[in-house]
């Protein structure tokens, strides 16, 4: 038996976000001065097209936010750094401590 949890759309900051979960990410990357892009592209991959969460342009990276481990999610994201030619970030779970370490080349320490 499997249990299907359906994503909740949540606004944050003027933008509706398919989940709760990538806007918890979006507020990470506010809180921490990153600035990103919310689904800006969607990529032709071929079999089907593939929309990433996040672009975050000072890193020239693709990010990718799913709340546990998905093959499905490993395969898409591997498919999407061959066709943009960029890093794919692929984010699971919650952004809390345990989850990411941030460091800030500038301020010489972890953020």
């Amino acid at each position: 038996v499997s249990i299907v949890v359906r994503a909740k759309d949540t606004a944050y900051g003027g933008i509706l976000y398919r989940s709760r979960l990538e806007a918890s990410w979006a507020e990470f990357f506010d809180k921490n001065q990153i600035r990103h892009k919310y689904e800006p592209k969607r990529f032709d991959l071929g079999i089907d097209t593939y929309l990433p969460d996040f672009w975050l342009p000072e890193f020239g990276l693709w990010v990718e936010i799913k709340p546990y481990r998905q093959e499905r999610a490993h395969s898409k994201c591997y498919r999407l750094a061959i066709e943009s030619r960029r890093h794919v970030l692929l984010i699971q779970g919650k952004p809390t401590k345990n989850v990411v370490d941030l460091f800030d080349p500038n301020a010489r320490r972890r953020v």
